[in-house]
């Protein structure tokens, strides 16, 4: 157990559709043998069973699939080296597109969240980062150290220096405030 908290090897892809890439994850999975997954897009539904996905099923496998039509969706990989504790969220953030967890590494917790935010800007994409701020913010401690991964599809931000358009979706001072 103490060899996976030395050194940990990640991988974060935007699939469009695990189910269509199976030869390719498990790639991934089990010749690459990377102890995190990140996944955003995965096009995952509750019809497509986790053993389909983790065959040899080395993997903790966390996923919020879309409720409601086609696409989206996240799903992280865990390698069972690690003893994951999923995040569990309010119902009010359940039309989020977000798993998250912490790993104890050695002496220190890591909370990871996993995010996909769908390409909109009009007034629902508004509201959608407004309840994803807000998750963030109550699922945030200053005790851990917290890592977001994922596509949050804000292609104006410049992430080097933190800058962007003024609209609600990209303004930094929102961004900041995680």
């Amino acid at each position: 157990m103490t060899d996976c908290l030395l050194k940990v090897s990640s991988i974060y892809f935007n699939a469009r559709s695990l189910i269509n890439k199976l030869t390719e994850l498990h790639y991934v999975l089990y010749t690459k043998q990377y102890d995190i997954v990140f996944v955003t897009v995965s096009w995952l539904h509750d019809g497509i069973s986790d053993g389909l996905l983790d065959p040899e099923s080395r993997y903790f496998i966390l996923r919020k699939d879309r409720s409601q039509g086609k696409g989206g969706g996240v799903c992280v990989f865990i390698s069972k080296c690690f003893n994951p504790v999923p995040i569990v969220f309010h119902n009010k953030y359940e039309n989020l597109e977000i798993v998250g967890f912490d790993v104890r590494f050695a002496s220190h917790d890591v909370r990871f969240f996993t995010v996909y935010r769908p390409p909109s800007y009009d007034a629902v994409a508004v509201s959608y980062m407004n309840t994803l701020l807000d998750c963030l913010s109550v699922h945030s401690y200053s005790d851990k150290t917290v890592v977001i991964i994922g596509d949050l599809n804000l292609p104006k931000i410049n992430w080097n220096c933190i800058t962007g358009p003024t609209d609600y979706t990209h303004s930094s001072y929102h961004l900041q405030s995680i």
